[in-house]
């Protein structure tokens, strides 16, 4: 229920598979979806990709403490307590109202897997990780035939330094080397405890030259 009204809404969780140039599967990103399903034209209907940080980091606390149209019932939040079964409650911050949610897990975290014997230098690294979560939001987005919907990127922490990169790919810009035009728009970027001006980590990652 949301601002008083009830909203149904259909649940997926699924493996989403990362692939290399080759077509070999790397691993899967691991999705908890959100789909309202009284909606008649899901063309003009927002979609909202959301990563948790890290890297290494699953989406649990995005999910469980944010996004979900359920989430964990604390009465503390200076001090929470997840000691035994957390008790859950409804959301009435959930987006579901006016976007559709895909949660994701990238390979290597939470429920997302590596494949035995994948070469994990084409899953791992800030380039091999945004051409892989590029590769599943436009996967997503085909096979659901929502390419024209407006998509947003929420990130969280080092999430928001994958969101620049991914949003970059998904629009074929030039900073990942030998990336073909992809020409997905995103609508925009949700920046949570933003990372992308945390200068030292960035040395390392672009060259302190390039910061």
């Amino acid at each position: 229920t949301l601002n008083g009204a009830d909203i149904s809404y259909e649940t997926i969780c699924e493996d989403l598979p990362v692939t290399d140039e080759n077509g070999e599967v790397l691993g899967t990103a691991f999705a908890y979806e959100y789909i309202r399903e009284d909606v008649t034209d899901k063309q003009t209907r927002p979609v909202l990709f959301a990563w948790n940080g890290g890297p290494g980091s699953s989406a649990v606390w995005l999910h469980a403490g944010f996004l979900a149209p359920l989430r964990f019932q604390i009465e503390d939040m200076k001090h929470p307590e997840f000691i035994g079964n957390v008790p859950l409650e409804e959301n009435p911050a959930c987006l579901l109202e006016d976007w559709d949610i895909v949660i994701l897990d990238p390979p290597g975290t939470g429920y997302g897997t590596v494949t035995s014997g994948a070469d994990t230098r084409k899953l791992f690294g800030y380039e091999a990780d945004a051409k892989c979560m590029a590769q599943v939001v436009e996967s997503w987005l085909l096979r659901e035939e929502r390419l024209h919907c407006p998509v947003y990127l929420l990130g969280e922490s080092y999430g928001t330094i994958r969101n620049c990169l991914v949003a970059d790919i998904l629009a074929g810009g030039p900073l990942i080397p030998g990336m073909k035009s992809k020409a997905l728009k995103v609508a925009g970027v949700i920046m949570m405890g933003s990372a992308v001006n945390a200068d030292p980590f960035l040395w390392e990652v672009f060259g302190e030259k390039n910061v």
